[in-house]
């Protein structure tokens, strides 16, 4: 599953490797804007490179489609988040993908930078167990000066020494391994009274 369809640019790359692995995999992708904001490019890169069959796309908003999604129990082995930035939207979206994604699956975040985006993969891996993946650096250098950046120029300490050394360019992405249930920390209405 993707959220952000926008150009076509993952969609494309996604489509195609599930093209090349063969079998049924399909790629539902989402995304209200497309035939306004977008002008349909990305559904159309998608036909001119013959991978619309890959796909399918649906013009929903991606908090209403994950939520109806885990209340229908339907469940994704990958999700790419690259849709809406503001953090209610963002967060809300990570909040249902993860209950949306099968047992060591992968969650998959562009813009690994932006406070959103850390927020939300510090909210998997501090409280819902997920453990990120080491994806090739684009240079040893360029890691390095991410980590010292967000470390000491935004003090994000966490992000930036767990975090950051993973990313490649502006991915992070994340397994779902024993995640533990949400609230399981909180105390029960009974304990509170």
């Amino acid at each position: 599953m993707e959220i952000g369809l926008a150009i076509g640019g993952s969609a494309v790359a996604i489509a195609e490797a599930l093209d090349h692995k063969g079998g049924d995999g399909l790629l539902v992708t989402l995304d209200p804007f497309q035939p306004t904001v977008f002008q349909n490019v990305g559904l159309k890169e998608l036909e001119r490179l013959d991978l619309s069959h890959r796909v399918k796309f649906l013009p929903a908003h991606a908090e209403y489609f994950l939520c109806e999604s885990s209340k229908a129990g339907r469940r994704f082995d990958f999700i790419f988040i690259d849709g809406c930035h503001p953090i209610g939207n963002k967060m809300t979206s990570t909040f249902f993908a993860d209950r949306c994604l099968s047992p060591g699956g992968i969650l998959a975040f562009h813009d690994a930078f932006m406070l959103s985006t850390m927020a939300c993969v510090e909210y998997l891996v501090r409280e819902r167990g997920y453990e990120p993946i080491r994806l090739r650096p684009d240079s040893s250098f360029k890691r390095w000066a991410r980590t010292i950046k967000h470390a000491v120029g935004r003090g994000r300490w966490y992000y930036a020494y767990r975090i950051a050394p993973c990313t490649h360019r502006s991915l992070v992405a994340l397994l779902k391994t024993h995640c533990r249930k949400i609230g399981q920390d909180a105390l029960s209405a009974r304990e509170w009274s």
